[in-house]
């Protein structure tokens, strides 16, 4: 039995079950503007970056759901239980709020570490399984990249989203982030964290 529980401009996903496990399934959509056989071959490749940069960021220590099995353009993954970063950030103490973004920064480093930029570092996308366990989920704009521009945008896009989320407590959200980001990452992280405040002194020339 299979239930839609979201569709975007790129995908559906679908609560399923792989063998008696729990489990999502992605399937990148058609898209009729293209040809039949362009479009066989953007989703087959699209596919196959995802699931690639799923297995390499489980390598280097990134919580992500695990990948069960892939046809295609359709990839069938664990399914993560808990709350959303975005759903639950208000409700968190200042204490646990320094540890969870702490340990969020720690995840991101991971994945730069393994050169792989995720492009949607939203609040959407980290899932709180608990008090001590994070996932990081939907891996469909991922590049594989070390480009410090790239690392840097990364970055910005999460201080975004969380000061959306709580603008009151950004600054201290990603001062906890950083520092975990800094001791995972290790060299180099200063310059990415110099190129986020160039990206964001750019975002404010363009506003006035």
């Amino acid at each position: 039995m299979e239930r839609l529980i979201a569709s975007g401009a790129e995908a559906k996903i679908y609560e399923t079950e792989f063998f008696g496990i729990p489990a999502i399934k992605k399937v990148r959509i058609e898209k009729k503007y293209r040809t039949t056989q362009l479009d066989v071959f953007l989703r087959k490749k699209r596919t196959s970056k995802e699931v690639r940069a799923l297995h390499r960021a489980k390598k280097f220590g990134v919580p992500c759901p695990s990948v069960l099995d892939v046809h295609d353009y359709e990839i069938i993954m664990e399914k993560v239980e808990g709350i959303s970063l975005r759903d639950s950030l208000i409700e968190l103490s200042e204490e646990e709020l320094a540890i969870i973004s702490n340990r969020l920064g720690g995840i991101v480093g991971k994945l730069h570490k393994a050169g792989l930029v995720h492009n949607d570092l939203t609040g959407v996308n980290f899932i709180l399984m608990d008090k001590e366990r994070i996932c990081l989920i939907d891996f469909g704009l991922v590049e594989f990249s070390e480009d410090c521009e790239d690392r840097a945008v990364d970055l910005h896009v999460f201080k975004q989203s969380v000061g959306a989320i709580d603008p009151r407590r950004r600054d201290f959200i990603v001062e906890k982030f950083l520092e975990g980001y800094r001791k995972e990452l290790g060299e180099g992280a200063e310059e990415i964290i110099s190129r986020l405040h160039a990206i964001e002194r750019r975002g404010r020339y363009k506003v006035r």
